[in-house]
């Protein structure tokens, strides 16, 4: 199936258009990408290396990136997202990046991979690029010295990585296991906790530093002897001996920086989601930290809360990295104690300590309790953190909504047991600002607990709790339902200008835009307002394929409109800013249409002449990165002197959604009849941002191919909700 691109073209008139092969090449400073994919452990004398399964099932589910300097140019999901004719690309240097499997603190099952390169887009040429993802995890073996140390002990295990991450390598499955783990910032050594069972009954345990200066994608491979001095104790000394293999070569590698990232520790140093409200009994009694990865030096990390003055803080709100030493001094004699850990490549590791006592303060009562964190870094990165602590002793906890699952008339909603219930599950849930609450059962699957909710508002705050019996959580989440988003002066009511006629009214902002811009140099408008046909109110809109130009000098211009921006022109031809901001999902744009072709007088390779022309409107939802053009940035670009054209195929990583229809006849009847174009969504672990639709009476007219009088009557376009 052909990909089609851009459905019209603003034009000038002075260049005389032919539709030969010649015309289709990339020959205006553009090149093809030619992208092969691998993963590599970088291990040969291990039996747990990867199969041929487990690289296809990493390769499916990679992040591939393309970069422009710093700037985000192209993003994949999988290598099934990948054009399978390559990646257009504007001649330049770039880099490449995947990733590929889970990046976890420490896990037996779990591998991550990474991988750049760089490399140069020439015009005109298809340059091939060899992408290997080469695993980053730091390994850790185990080898037991079984005949020294059973003669000491009946069993044993070993404890080793970071505190808060440590695995368990046990004398059964030690020579099976291979632990992966992920350095942290400023971790670059490994403690180890052997823990043995005596013979005659009792427990020794040893601990200490087993691994340092660590690296990632290497193998270390520890070795633990007994070297006995007394059998009745189980006393005497342990040797250590550890083996260094690199896995893969070292890279170069592209300072990409990431933006500032948050993990919450236990006193324990367990990690907890500092996404996710953090549950407390009242009177809890252990200490919490917050800490913070910068990739570049640290400028800010501030801390507020309204609730500090009450804990006799004083402040409501500070800047751990600007303030003094004393300013510290005296906030941690007050609870809140600022840690530094030393970092390479430049970047932070800053901590915030709530101490013992000052969480018990904050536990004192039940109730949420909010804290926010803001940090930024020299690189300007930023990231901002609500920090939320619900003190209750309920039994189940509310929890916020998917994003994902809440439309213009449905949401589900979402809860975790904390406690076994004692009584009946339930969801409670009303219009926010009102006191009645409605009433929905709980679905339980293990631990979570949800309720699928119909029948809703669009464009609503709503709020929720989950109750066991007649007992609610004590936190109240909110949601809004999308708002049924419309296409603005969807009526084509109003107009303004002459030449060249513009789809707005006086005053009104633009939504609308024509390829009038290049026809009206000839003092033509390829797109219009008409009162012959309607649906409703005075007007429609005509859109008018015709040939612009003199005699045989000029070309054909397809009618259209679109949501966007003509921007500029570019030698004879137009650049194109499309996409509209609309974060809502219909189902369907509906609207009425009377299309009339005639024969084509322009041919080209998908459309011949003599044949009927064909009338087109697609619409597309997505969350497209977007391109510049001087200093308007847009969510697509087109570029019709550089063949820069829209991807309509499932392979445009930045497509959520898409509709289109094509009429290959003229409609029934001397009026205007409705029609229904249907929109698939092909990605559904995202939500729109932007809506792209284009309309256009000669479906080949960015070609310059089409029939000179087909015409294209629209009105009263909307789209349907579910």
């Amino acid at each position: 199936m052909r990909q089609f691109k851009c459905f019209f073209l603003a034009l000038s008139v002075f260049l005389m258009a032919s539709c030969t092969n010649e015309d289709f090449r990339d020959q205006n400073g553009e090149g093809i990408l030619r992208l092969s994919l691998s993963v590599s452990d970088g291990i040969q004398t291990r039996s747990d290396v990867l199969t041929d399964q487990d690289r296809t099932a990493l390769l499916e589910k990679c992040k591939i990136r393309i970069f422009d300097s710093e700037k985000l140019v192209r993003k994949y999901l999988g290598t099934a997202e990948i054009p399978a004719e390559g990646v257009q690309l504007v001649s330049g240097k770039y880099t490449a990046t995947v990733e590929a499997g889970d990046s976890v603190a420490a896990a037996f099952d779990k591998t991550y991979y990474k991988g750049q390169q760089e490399f140069v887009i020439s015009r005109g040429a298809v340059t091939k690029v060899d992408l290997k993802a080469n695993i980053r995890n730091t390994l850790v073996k185990v080898v037991f010295d079984t005949p020294s140390l059973d003669v000491v002990y009946k069993d044993y295990q070993v404890k080793i990585g970071p505190e808060g991450a440590m695995l368990a390598y046990t004398k059964a499955d030690a020579a099976s296991k291979t632990g992966y783990y992920m350095l942290s910032e400023g971790v670059n050594a490994f403690r180890y906790v052997f823990s043995a069972t005596l013979p005659e009954g009792g427990e020794k345990s040893y601990e200490g530093v087993a691994l340092e200066n660590l690296k990632p994608s290497t193998l270390y491979t520890v070795h633990f002897k007994y070297t006995q001095s007394d059998v009745q104790t189980g006393g005497g000394m342990f040797d250590i001996v550890v083996e260094e293999e690199p896995l893969v070569p070292v890279e170069t590698s592209v300072d990409i920086y990431q933006r500032p990232v948050f993990t919450g520790r236990h006193a324990d140093n367990s990690v907890f989601d500092v996404n996710q409200a953090l549950n407390l009994e009242p009177g809890f009694k252990n200490g919490l930290h917050v800490w913070v990865a910068f990739s570049a030096p640290a400028t800010s990390l501030s801390v507020h809360c309204d609730r500090f003055v009450d804990w006799n803080i004083g402040k409501t709100e500070f800047d751990m990295v600007t303030m003094s030493a004393a300013e510290r001094e005296e906030l941690a004699a007050k609870g809140i104690v600022y840690k530094e850990r030393t970092t390479t490549g430049g970047g932070a590791l800053l901590g915030i300590e709530f101490t013992s006592a000052l969480v018990q303060k904050i536990t004192a009562q039940k109730g949420v309790c909010q804290i926010r964190f803001s940090a930024s870094d020299q690189q300007g990165g930023n990231r901002t953190l609500d920090w939320t602590i619900n003190v209750s002793d309920a039994t189940v906890q509310t929890e916020p909504v998917n994003v994902l699952d809440v439309y213009t008339s449905r949401a589900v909603l979402r809860a975790r047991v904390v406690k076994e219930p004692v009584g009946k599950l339930t969801f409670q849930y009303r219009k926010k600002g009102t006191e009645q609450w409605s009433v929905a059962d709980a679905v339980r699957e293990g631990e979570n607990l949800s309720a699928a909710l119909t029948g809703l508002e669009p464009g609503t705050a709503y709020e929720y709790t989950v109750a066991d019996g007649t007992t609610p959580s004590s936190v109240i989440c909110e949601f809004t339902t999308e708002t049924m988003l419309q296409p603005e002066n969807a009526g084509f009511e109003y107009w303004s200008g002459s030449s060249p006629l513009l789809m707005y009214g006086s005053n009104q902002s633009m939504w609308w835009d024509t390829g009038n811009h290049g026809s009206a140099k000839m003092s033509k408008n390829v797109t219009s307002n008409d009162t012959q046909y309607v649906h409703s109110g005075k007007y429609s809109a005509k859109l008018s394929s015709q040939f612009v130009g003199f005699a045989s000098i000029g070309k054909f211009a397809a009618g259209n409109a679109f949501a966007g921006k003509y921007l500029r022109t570019d030698g004879t031809d137009g650049v194109l800013g499309w996409g509209r901001p609309f974060a809502s999902r219909p189902v369907a744009l509906r609207g009425y249409i009377r299309y009339k072709p005639v024969v084509v007088d322009y041919a080209c390779e998908f459309i011949s002449k003599g044949s009927m022309d064909k009338g087109y409107i697609f619409v597309a939802l997505g969350d497209w990165a977007g391109e510049t053009d001087g200093n308007e940035h847009w969510p697509v670009l087109v570029r019709t002197k550089d063949k820069h054209f829209f991807d309509h195929s499932q392979n445009n990583p930045g497509t959520i959604a898409y509709g289109e229809m094509t009429w290959d006849n003229a409609t029934e009847g001397e009026g205007l009849v409705e029609f229904t174009i249907p929109i698939s969504y092909w990605k559904t672990d995202r939500k729109p941002t932007t809506l792209v639709l284009v309309c256009t009476a000669s479906k080949y007219g960015d070609y310059f191919a089409g029939g000179n009088g087909s015409t294209m009557w629209l009105d009263d376009l909307e789209f349907v909700y579910e």
